[in-house]
């Protein structure tokens, strides 16, 4: 079985088309996904599996620095990748001081989705 197969990579994103286009790379490479529309349903149905969650920063409710606080506030250890298309300076400070394995600027390429996904599988371990 594929190592890789057994690492979930759990997207996290209110735009449907950047989940998809997400997963399918992450599929791409081999990886098995979840997809969320909201922080909250992530953390409805996070069940400790082996993984890492991709989630984006500007989202409805719980933002992804939101979801990267109550991650760290419920001590699950989760590795956690944080994308946005509006990577101020600010925002990327606070996502790495919050934990996060990286801060990914959109668009990104399929081998810097993959260099952060090693990173975390890494992390994971």
């Amino acid at each position: 079985m594929d190592a890789n197969a057994e690492f979930i990579v759990n997207i996290v994103d209110d735009d449907c088309g950047s989940r998809e286009s997400v997963a399918a790379l992450a599929n791409s490479l081999k990886f098995a996904t979840r997809l969320f529309a909201s922080a909250q349903d992530f953390l409805a149905s996070y069940g400790g599996e082996r993984g890492c969650v991709i989630t984006d920063v500007r989202m409805p409710e719980l933002s992804g620095l939101d979801l990267l606080k109550a991650l760290n506030d419920l001590d699950w250890g989760i590795p956690v990748i944080v994308v946005s298309g509006f990577a101020e300076t600010s925002v990327v400070v606070e996502a790495m001081q919050r934990g996060a394995v990286t801060f990914l600027e959109k668009p990104y390429s399929e081998n810097d989705l993959w260099n952060v996904l090693r990173a975390a599988v890494q992390h994971d371990d």
